[in-house]
């Protein structure tokens, strides 16, 4: 008993049991069998077999344990070798041309063993002849081989002719052996389906056959055909005219399209220009835009501050007028005196300073020019020049007392009549520049507001209020002047 591995594709690998029975069917007589010749040999050799199984389940029926029975079970299992293996040599058997046998060229052996002997010939003629392999099989002189001759057969031979004869059943069959039962079953129910398949295919084409032969039984007479031929030549003709006129069309469309090629490329160069430009455009749009818009909030910004310094009058910052009880004030130093509140004479002459200064600036903004007197603003010694002879007449008091104090009054006196001089003069001019102006209080002379500016012979009360008129009128003009530096400095 040799044992081999089921040749299946799905890798069964399950372990198959061989009866020895194969081995004497040598590897050259294999070509020579034909179908129907190795279906009665393995006819032979499976009822030899089952005969010696008869006979050994009887003597060893209580000896041999039931595993090692069902390891004996035919070739393929239950199935038994016929079966197995004329199944798949009938499904895949290829055609093959079998040389004719004679008696004298080769010995074929068979008997009640089963074992078949082949005894490989010289030479074979060149054409087969399956009817000689018959008359040698069936011949009288092929005698089954004795169990003696048997035991001449190593393992190593009987394991090499058994392999031989599944090579040679897997080459005719193209399906690989030995296999074992459920594969044999799996593989034979695959080729029904595609016999059943194949078989309903033939069918198919056999009724198209039928209607085909059908169909060429109803043939044209020769006249009908010929005509046929000339309608057809004519309209071959025609459909060669329609091929030539289109193979032109052809020729024309393509030149159409190598114009319209070159006029793509052409148009798309342009585009490719026309965006560079439009790109650099934008650019430089965009640098002038943010370029505008800076200049335009600098200009914004400047206007702005135009205007704030328009509104800010320096003037008034500069020269500050105010009063402080009785007295009037300039830059917070008060212009005056009173018994009740004596105020230093460096404050007074302070005070004028202030205000010939202020008197000073107003002349030179306005473009005017006294007519008798000029102003000199020199801080707390700020005088009066009379224009004629050059007089100074003195702006600032002292509070030393000595016999000069007698003319310092007179000139202290002249000089304060020559400064209420100046105004009137420069009053009168703003008058006449603007109807609506007008001073609070008129000027007459050494008088303001029916108050006279004069120390001498004359109360510090009286005194100090024209001085407080005096200022008041200054602060008039310092506003109409700042109107008008304005006005001249407007876009």
């Amino acid at each position: 008993m040799n044992e081999f591995v089921c040749q299946s594709r799905s890798n069964c690998k399950k372990v198959i049991h061989v009866d020895d029975l194969l081995f004497d069917a040598g590897p050259s007589v294999y070509p020579c069998l034909s179908l129907s010749e190795l279906e009665s040999k393995l006819k032979e050799i499976e009822d030899h077999h089952l005969a010696e199984q008869a006979i050994n389940s009887t003597n060893n029926i209580n000896t041999k344990p039931k595993s090692e029975n069902r390891d004996n079970e035919g070739l393929f299992g239950s199935f038994t070798p016929a079966k197995s293996l004329t199944s798949f040599f009938r499904m895949g058997r290829r055609d093959v041309a079998l040389p004719s046998i004679e008696n004298n060229n080769m010995n074929v052996n068979g008997g009640g063993n089963g074992i078949i002997s082949v005894s490989p010939a010289s030479s074979y003629p060149s054409s087969p002849s399956s009817q000689s392999i018959n008359n040698t099989l069936n011949d009288s002189s092929i005698t089954p081989p004795t169990n003696s001759s048997m035991m001449n057969y190593t393992t190593q031979e009987k394991n090499a002719s058994t392999r031989a004869l599944f090579e040679f059943i897997s080459d005719e069959t193209r399906i690989d052996h030995p296999l074992c039962r459920e594969c044999t079953v799996k593989i034979n129910r695959n080729v029904n389906l595609k016999i059943t398949r194949n078989r309903k295919a033939l069918s198919s084409y056999e009724e198209q056959w039928n209607e085909i032969e059908k169909s060429s039984r109803s043939l044209l007479s020769e006249e009908e055909l010929e005509l046929q031929i000339k309608a057809m030549e004519e309209e071959e003709k025609e459909l060669l005219e329609q091929l030539k006129q289109i193979e032109n069309e052809r020729k024309v469309m393509k030149e159409e399209e190598k114009y319209i090629r070159e006029e793509r490329e052409k148009i798309e160069k342009i585009e490719e220009s026309y965006f560079r430009h439009y790109a650099h455009f934008q650019q430089e749009n965009q640098e002038y835009i943010d370029e505008n818009e800076t200049i335009h909030m600098q200009l914004q910004n400047g206007t702005e501050e135009l205007k704030r310094v328009r509104d800010t009058n320096i003037y008034n910052d500069t020269f500050h007028i105010w009063y402080d009880g009785h007295f009037g004030t300039i830059n917070n130093f008060r212009l005056g005196r009173l018994p009740s509140q004596p105020v230093d004479w460096n404050e007074i002459n302070a005070a004028w300073g202030q205000a010939t200064l202020l008197l000073y600036t107003i002349a030179k903004k306005m473009n005017f020019k006294f007519d008798h007197y000029r102003l000199l603003p020199m801080g707390s010694s700020s005088k009066m020049e009379k224009i004629s002879d050059g007089t100074h007449f003195e702006l600032f008091g002292s509070s030393d007392i000595s016999l000069g104090r007698l003319f310092w009054y007179r000139r202290f006196d002249n000089g304060m009549a020559a400064f209420l001089t100046c105004m009137s003069q420069i009053g009168d001019y703003a008058e006449s520049l603007d109807k609506t102006f007008k001073l609070p209080y008129r000027i007459d002379k050494e008088k303001i507001g029916e108050m006279s500016i004069k120390l001498q012979f004359n109360n510090e009360e009286t005194w100090t209020k024209s001085l407080k008129y005096l200022l008041t009128d200054l602060k008039f003009l310092l506003v109409f002047a700042s109107k008008k530096i304005k006005t001249s400095y407007s876009f």
